[in-house]
């Protein structure tokens, strides 16, 4: 079972929550969390705990941490990224038939035999003409 968890240490900035720090421990991620809080702006502060099951592609996703301040009074609500599945694969185009190779000529066999004998005769005219001159 393939699990994966992450603390995310996310601040509000105007109307929109920014991701100050991801960390792996979840005192590291509460400790910088309140670093973030003791700054002068005072914004909202807010870790969120996610634990990603690659077995089942599956993110759950909670809040461990939160400011001081109201939080839910002055944010947006926390809308957390999900892993795009793929898009489900359509079938391809059905490929249009080969003509065999016997049909891709329209001369036979027989059409063909004089014509080599003709050119084969020819070379042989040719090379005794060559030999007796």
């Amino acid at each position: 079972m393939s699990m994966h968890m992450a603390y995310e240490v996310r601040v509000l900035r105007g109307t929109g929550w920014r991701v100050e720090g991801i960390f792996d421990d979840e005192t590291i991620a509460v400790a910088a969390a309140k670093k973030a809080e003791g700054r002068a702006d005072r914004s909202p502060v807010v870790v969120i705990q996610e634990v990603y099951d690659a077995a089942r592609n599956h993110l759950k996703s909670r809040s461990i941490y939160r400011s001081g301040g109201d939080v839910a009074a002055t944010a947006s609500p926390v809308v957390l990224p999900f892993p795009k599945q793929p898009a489900p694969r359509t079938p391809a185009a059905p490929k249009p038939a080969r003509r065999s190779s016997r049909a891709a000529s329209s001369k036979t066999n027989t059409e063909i035999w004089p014509w080599l004998a003709l050119l084969v005769g020819g070379f042989a005219m040719i090379v005794l003409l060559l030999m007796y001159i």
